[in-house]
């Protein structure tokens, strides 16, 4: 049942919808003909508009599944062009999965040997985890959890690997960070194009919600372990990564088919989670992504959610609270929004001149090359090179 108004999809929309459900239940073991009917149908009328659908697909970020779905049950109806730009689209992506799969081995190997417990969380693990291969989902940096009481020790380990950290190099900036945010970020040049870490002592901001599980304790426990690197048990994997989509609103597909190709099963739910608010998170997310699966997404989604899945990124945190407020009737998640930000704004005046130059700060070193240097691009003779090898 709509939590809210059904939104309108364009045929291209609802198209991708259909070669998602065909994707996902295919690796769930499911039938999938009456979907890939759907999806060919959307897909041969006279009017369907293939740029437009290959723009939706790269918006959120779900290509290697639209090229999955377009060689397997559309090359007599896709476009020589379309098939072309699809097919090195994936083969790109997975190149730099693979990179940088092998750089996060590298890293957590390092690790390990500094005695700094970790687990990678999102990218490439998430994705051994869910679809049992790195080249599938999309992903731009590398994300680690790693405990707040090292974080000191952390640090020192990243730049011994030659990263470099602005925001905790900064000493205003640092502390805004360690009271506002819940990562670092971190920057090396690589050969594989962005070296991009972020080391995470939380999963979420501090103003998140009530109960927001503590990473130190996780970091203790007992972990399993993805081709040799540590992650998180994956119902507990299952719900960190549930209510990271949720904070943005679920601004992409891709954040869906992750919580929908492997669903928790009945008593899975991590039971850390305990609070209303984590529980409903959990809940939405699961609805959602079945809806994904049955292909009524279209009908069945909130049309507040609409906002960020046809819009640009600004939009999906402001949509993602949104959500959440709804999620959580009493108000305790949004009476704890409001208490941090009085109690931010009292200690430090300059608290949103922080939060907005925190981005652009990080985006103008990228731009100027500071941390990054020279950024390979599609054109580059090296890359051109690389890409031949894989044809």
């Amino acid at each position: 049942m709509a939590l809210f108004p059904a939104p309108i999809w364009s045929l291209e929309q609802r198209a991708l919808l259909s070669a998602l459900a065909v994707a996902v239940r295919a690796r769930r073991g499911l039938d999938v003909e009456p979907f890939r009917t759907r999806w060919r149908d959307a897909s041969a009328a006279h009017t369907f508009d293939w740029d437009a659908f290959v723009a939706f697909a790269k918006r959120h970020r779900v290509i290697p599944f639209a090229y999955e779905v377009v060689r397997d049950h559309g090359t007599d109806l896709a476009p020589a062009s379309v098939r072309a730009a699809l097919k090195d689209e994936a083969r790109r992506l997975l190149f730099f999965a693979e990179g940088s799969f092998q750089r996060l081995k590298t890293l957590s190997a390092s690790l390990s040997r500094a005695g700094l417990g970790h687990a990678a969380y999102k990218g490439p693990a998430l994705a051994l985890q869910a679809y049992g291969s790195v080249g599938v989902r999309t992903f731009g940096d590398l994300d680690v959890l790693v405990p707040r009481t090292d974080l000191e020790r952390v640090v020192a380990w990243a730049k011994r690997e030659g990263y470099t950290l602005p925001e905790w190099d900064d000493v205003q900036l640092r502390a805004w960070t360690l009271t506002n945010m819940h990562h670092l970020s971190a920057f090396r040049s690589s050969a594989f194009g962005d070296a991009h870490l972020e080391l995470h002592w939380m999963t979420l901001p501090p103003m998140m919600r009530p109960g927001t599980p503590d990473v130190d304790v996780w970091l203790g426990e007992t972990l399993d372990e993805a081709d040799g690197v540590p992650v998180l048990p994956w119902p507990r994997a299952w719900s960190a990564n549930a209510e990271h989509h949720a904070k943005h609103g679920w601004s992409r597909l891709m954040l869906l088919v992750d919580c929908a190709v492997r669903p928790l099963g009945k008593g899975e739910a991590d039971p850390v989670l305990k609070d209303a608010l984590g529980v409903a998170v959990l809940e939405a997310t699961r609805a959602l992504a079945e809806s994904l699966t049955n292909d009524t997404l279209d009908r069945d989604a909130p049309s507040l959610l609409l906002r960020t899945w046809h819009a640009e990124d600004p939009y999906q945190f402001e949509v993602g609270e949104a959500y959440l407020d709804h999620l959580d009737p009493a108000g305790a998640w949004a009476r704890r929004r409001q208490r941090f930000r009085a109690v931010a704004s009292a200690s430090n005046a300059k608290e949103i001149a922080y939060g907005v130059a925190r981005q652009a700060y990080l985006e103008a070193l990228v731009a100027a090359g500071i941390v990054f240097g020279m950024r390979p691009n599609d054109t580059s003779p090296w890359f051109q090179r690389v890409r031949a090898i894989f044809r």
